[in-house]
């Protein structure tokens, strides 16, 4: 491999992410992203107009993730939002949407809506279907069907609209998934709809389990894991048990899926099962940020 080229090394980064080895993923794209930005000061250009920087803390934001160095995550989250898209513009939703969905991830919602609302009235169509789409998970979160309901229909106006430019399809793969999960999760929610919402939520975790590239893959991770805390909360017990078995298959390494399954377990009353998950967890877990510790661990 060639230690000098950045995109070598954040490629070979991509196949270590989903083999469990993040702490190696990371250095690797630590290293692209030292390299890249010392070219960015030697060649005097800004790193907007690299389409691969943006791409790379990206994926690295989302390994801090995967490990609850949810602040170090949030950092680069953060540049990539406030870092300007002056080609391909239809592209920007990808710049904005990360960092206030980490936000929603991590229940700081009232801090997600300012940056979710403006981007329901942004430029390009993209940003607007994700806009109205984040808005709608934090209406969701707080019980609020309707206006949940009112911001899919939004979003997915938006999306219509993004469509009419998008002749090679792909920024519609792209923007699709999120609006799909967010219609799954309010049937789901409404009792009269929770047939429909079964439906939909194991459709999406079948898409969701067929992604292979290392966004959607690990986008795919979170949302998988998102859908099994929603089944705990709306008491679901068969849906709990079959997400946590389904995050488990798409990565039986992550942290989160050993403290699903500790939560499985011990719902099931295996004690024994239940700790050693949790202390696997807690391991995965090692150099998490103490409030997302809290967060997941101190709870009564």
């Amino acid at each position: 491999m060639a230690p000098n080229l950045a995109h070598s090394l954040h490629m070979y980064a991509h196949d270590l992410m989903k083999t469990g080895n993040v702490d190696e993923a990371i250095a690797q794209m630590k290293q692209t992203d030292g390299i890249e930005r010392n070219l960015y000061k030697t060649e005097g250009y800004p790193s907007m107009y690299d389409w691969h920087h943006i791409h790379n803390i990206s994926l690295l934001a989302l390994c801090y993730q995967y490990q609850g160095r949810i602040s170090e995550a949030e950092a680069l989250v953060k540049e990539r939002y406030e870092t300007e898209r002056p080609i391909n513009r239809a592209q920007t939703f990808y710049n904005k949407m990360g960092y206030p969905a980490l936000l929603i991830k991590q229940n700081r919602d009232a801090e997600a809506l300012p940056m979710a609302i403006q981007l329901t009235t942004a430029q390009t169509p993209g940003e607007q279907a994700i806009g109205h789409c984040l808005v709608g998970m934090i209406q969701l979160k707080q019980g609020q069907l309707d206006p949940a309901r009112q911001s899919l229909k939004a979003s997915m106006s938006a999306l219509k609209e993004a469509k009419k430019h998008d002749k090679s399809n792909r920024l519609s793969s792209w923007l699709e998934p999120h609006p799909k999960f967010l219609s799954a999760l309010i049937a789901l929610s409404d009792p009269a709809e929770r047939d429909k919402g079964l439906i939909e939520i194991r459709k999406f975790q079948a898409t969701a389990r067929a992604q292979y590239g290392p966004d959607p893959w690990a986008e795919a991770l979170f949302q998988l894991e998102t859908i099994v805390q929603v089944a705990w909360q709306l008491n679901l017990f068969d849906l709990a048990e079959a997400s946590t078995k389904l995050l488990a298959e798409h990565d039986p390494a992550y942290p989160g899926t050993h403290f699903a399954l500790a939560r499985l377990a011990a719902q099931k009353g295996d004690a024994a099962t239940a700790q050693r998950e949790q202390q696997l967890a807690r391991q995965g877990w090692s150099k998490a940020d103490a409030p997302f510790l809290t967060q997941n661990f101190d709870r009564k």
